[in-house]
């Protein structure tokens, strides 16, 4: 199938459910009800903005509550068009059966998973309702993200998560037990923190939303635009949006917030007012996972134009990078970027005596839509000086002039010649003393046999 970069203006975002036997029915029915009513065109109402598919082991599919749901296709083929959808739902029930023995719908999570980090060209969302984080948790997924489950399921999800974290060596997972949902690596145009309707925290119960619209044209601009690949491929998991969900009216308010981002907010009050829902706002951790890089602003050569600028970054950082980073980071826009790289001198190893090259350092050359210069070096460092500092300058300078008097006459002053440290003039001042006058006693009490007797003891 042809590789779609478009959602909602072009044709309806593809949602796969899958279903695991005796899975729960109403955390299926809520966010499937929530995606049915979503219309891209609020003026026609056959413009469906989702398009959902269900898959499930076998044809028939038995809930936890009896009833049976029929099946779109299997898993088999559910693994094989996994490309084609850019949603994954994933419900809980029986997932004490699916934890123990790996099965489905465990291997296609991380298959899509997988699938974001290969190819982060297009911007895909994990959802998980109730029990089902408890999978994301024993795969991984959550390890340094945010997330949330069913309160009844909090101790063991937050094992799982621990155990997931030191089996894999990784970072642990932030736990919020007060969280309606969690949402992970959100949409990169969030303009203004303040005023944007996608950003909630725990502090914003009682804040009034803003009227602000994000429509269709927003999510086919994120999977376009150079600037938002770079940043999302740079993300934990290529940039896939995870959102762990608690209960049952959980989950309705997690496929609400998947029809704000997606189509329009409006659309998704519109959809909760028909379902007669108050639509509770979850948690969206508004922080960008970046990578531990370090980049150098260096100071300019002598000669060089104001508007270029010279960086020192890692050897895997290519030019877009570098673009990016100073767009968004800095929103710095560049003209052109140049790269350098410069060989170390060889150096002799204190370990094994062996003589090796040190990695080379990678430099790259910015040239600035608008100029940059430099302050002037200031010539008082003093404020910025502390006393331990200025000591061991002195001591510096005294060691270098040392060595340029050596150097300069070829002969090893000898200590008369030198002017003695402070240090070593107090110490031969109270050995002077010592040796005149005596009657140095250290003060502390020795073993009486060491103690050597006087002469007026009557001791032969």
């Amino acid at each position: 199938m042809e590789h779609k970069t478009s959602a909602v203006s072009d044709e309806p975002v593809q949602v796969l459910f899958v279903l695991q036997n005796k899975f729960d029915l109403l955390d299926f029915a809520g966010p499937l009800e929530v995606l049915a009513q979503a219309r891209a065109d609020k003026k026609d109402d056959a413009s469906r903005a989702f398009d959902c598919t269900i898959a499930g082991a076998e044809s028939k599919i038995l809930s936890d509550q009896g009833v049976v749901i029929d099946s779109q296709i299997s898993f088999k083929e559910a693994h094989g068009r996994l490309n084609e959808f850019d949603v994954l739902v994933v419900v809980g029930g029986d997932s004490d059966h699916v934890l123990k023995s790996k099965s489905e719908p465990m291997p296609i999570i991380t298959a899509f998973a997988e699938l974001q980090k290969n190819n982060p060209t297009r911007e895909r969302t994990l959802l998980s309702v109730c029990t089902g984080s408890l999978f994301l948790a024993e795969l991984g997924i959550l390890s340094g993200l945010s997330a949330t489950t069913h309160p009844d399921y909090m101790t063991a999800f937050e094992n799982l998560c621990s155990h997931s974290a030191v089996r894999d060596l990784q970072e642990r997972t932030d736990v919020m037990e007060d969280a309606r949902y969690v949402v992970n690596n959100l949409r990169f145009d969030i303009g203004d923190e303040d005023e944007n309707p996608y950003i909630r925290r725990k502090s914003d119960a009682g804040r009034r939303p803003s009227n602000a619209r994000k429509g269709s044209m927003s999510f086919k601009e994120s999977n376009t635009r150079r600037e938002s690949i770079t940043r999302r491929a740079a993300m934990r998991l290529g940039g896939l949006r995870v959102i762990t969900a608690g209960g049952v009216s959980a989950g309705i308010d997690a496929a609400l917030y998947l029809v704000s981002i997606v189509v329009d907010e409006e659309v998704a009050e519109e959809v909760a007012g028909m379902l007669q829902h108050t639509w509770t706002k979850g948690v969206v951790v508004d922080g960008l996972d970046v990578p531990d890089h370090m980049i150098t602003f260096l100071r300019p050569k002598d000669k060089q134009p104001p508007n270029f600028a010279t960086f020192k970054v890692p050897r895997t950082f290519n030019k877009m990078d570098l673009r990016d980073y100073l767009l968004h980071a800095y929103e710095v826009a560049t003209l052109g970027v140049r790269s350098q790289l410069r060989q170390q001198r060889p150096r002799r190893s204190k370990v094994h005596g062996r003589i090796y090259r040190p990695p080379p350092i990678k430099t790259m050359t910015v040239e600035l839509a608008k100029p940059f210069v430099w302050p002037a070096r200031p010539e008082d460092k003093t404020p910025w000086t502390s006393e331990r500092e200025e000591r061991q300058d002195a001591a510096t300078r005294r060691q270098r002039s040392w060595q340029s008097k050596i150097q300069k006459t070829g002969k090893m002053p000898l200590r008369e010649e030198t002017k003695a440290q402070a240090s070593r003039a107090t110490l031969r001042e109270q050995a002077k003393r010592l040796l005149e006058q005596g009657g140095w006693e250290s003060g502390t009490a020795v073993d009486p046999r060491f103690v050597q007797p006087k002469k007026d003891d009557g001791v032969d």
